[in-house]
């Protein structure tokens, strides 16, 4: 009798709230609360704005203000962050502060040549900031994974998924952005731009990773597709990729500029356990890895169970320029291919164990060459035995050419990075 009595109150409040309605009564606006806040402070004399907590709205932060994220700053489902060109937001080191954008939520991050978006750390402001400052930016996307870290997924939830996967997700834009002196330890992972099972709706071009720590950036699965992106001077990986990513990536620029105290490579594939689908498999055309003569500094290395197709690449100032783990299968089957490429100036170009089968790739047919151009940092290319990237796949740009950057004319990382 009180399901019945409860069930006509119902059908009666719907009856009085269509009545008001008709009669012109306004209804009553029932306000979200609000699961962030956003405070004034002072720092250096500088007017600043702090933001804590779960934004489950849409957040605007604009460029006449300067902003700290304090803490894990989450992008919930219901949220949206847009940033205005020019913006600089910086993150405190005084706790383990991070952003956070969850699944299903979005980023609209559009800067420009002139004005791009900065994260960078506070300590910036009293000129101590340093690797590891802070812990970066993760993006969890809809897009499939073959496996999830259980220590990161206890610090940032549930990024892409094993199935009923979203490969067209769309988790925003990220666009002329600078992130700096990040890769603060978050579960077991260090990095700066952490793209966590993103969708290949999800823009992401001309980004720079600046003195970071661990990864500058690190794919995580998913399907996203990247391009002009660099990341300078990184304690670690300059570019991963592993849990079975499959987008697509050009002109793309890891370099050191000064020395480091252990070895790091700068760029490094892998696809998580082997034999997990999918298999990480991507593609990539006009690549620059730029190491350091004076110290032990790889250059690519192919972990055992990756896939993929990497064109028009120049490595340079290697200990060994070229590893593959384990894949003599693969590079045989050519499901593992290295072509079209400059090696030069390296202490090995191919290194070769009983693991390695990096050997392979200086056969002829690889077209892979030796000699050395003249390069001013990372700017310079050769055309000699390059490929067309559209013949590779048909929505690359025009690159005609070996290297991320073709001259100085055609420098895409002029006025936005940082040396």
């Amino acid at each position: 009798m009180k399901h019945k009595n409860r069930k006509l109150f119902y059908i009666f409040s719907m009856i009085a709230l269509l009545f008001l309605s008709s009669c012109g009564k306004e209804l009553p606006i029932i306000e979200k609360a609000l699961t962030y806040s956003i405070e004034k402070t002072t720092v250096f004399g500088m007017e600043m704005y702090i933001i804590k907590g779960i934004i489950n709205d849409s957040l605007n932060l604009d460029q006449t203000k300067s902003y700290i994220i304090e803490g894990k700053l989450v992008v919930s489902s219901e949220g949206s962050l847009s940033i205005d060109a020019g913006t600089t937001i910086y993150a405190s080191p005084s706790v383990t502060s991070y952003l956070l954008i969850e699944r299903g939520s979005k980023i609209i991050a559009k800067g420009s040549m002139d004005k791009p978006i900065v994260f960078t750390s506070l300590n910036t402001l009293s000129n101590t900031a340093s690797y590891g400052d802070w812990g970066g930016i993760h993006i969890n996307g809809q897009a499939i994974v073959n496996e999830r870290s259980a220590s990161l997924t206890l610090e940032v939830g549930k990024y892409g998924r094993l199935e009923n996967e979203i490969n067209d997700d769309n988790s925003g834009i990220l666009s002329y952005v600078r992130i700096e002196f990040a890769g603060q330890k978050i579960g077991t992972s260090e990095g700066a731009l952490n793209l966590n099972g993103v969708g290949d709706k999800t823009q992401v071009d001309h980004i720079q990773t600046y003195f970071c720590n661990g990864n500058g950036f690190r794919l995580r699965g998913g399907t996203v597709n990247i391009s002009h992106i660099i990341s300078t001077q990184t304690r670690g990986n300059g570019i991963r990729w592993d849990n079975g990513w499959n987008g697509k990536g050009q002109f793309i620029i890891a370099h050191l500029t000064s020395p480091l105290p252990d070895t790091v490579t700068l760029m490094t594939g892998g696809s998580s356990s082997v034999g997990n689908i999918p298999i990480s498999n991507p593609i990539m055309s006009n690549v620059t890895l730029i190491g350091r003569a004076d110290m032990a500094v790889r250059g690519l290395r192919l972990g055992e169970g990756t896939q993929g197709n990497i064109f028009n690449m120049i490595i340079k100032n290697t200990e060994r320029a070229l590893r593959a783990d384990n894949a003599f299968d693969d590079i045989i089957t050519r499901k593992l291919v290295v072509k079209n490429s400059l090696l030069f100036d390296n202490n090995i170009n191919y290194f070769e164990n009983s693991t390695s089968s990096a050997g392979i790739f200086a056969d002829s047919e690889f077209m892979n060459s030796y000699d050395a151009i003249t390069m001013q940092d990372y700017i310079g290319s050769t055309t000699v035995k390059a490929v067309d990237p559209i013949q590779i796949y048909a929505s690359f740009e025009l690159g005609n050419y070996i290297g991320a950057v073709k001259d100085i004319q055609n420098d895409w990382t002029l006025n936005w990075t940082k040396l």
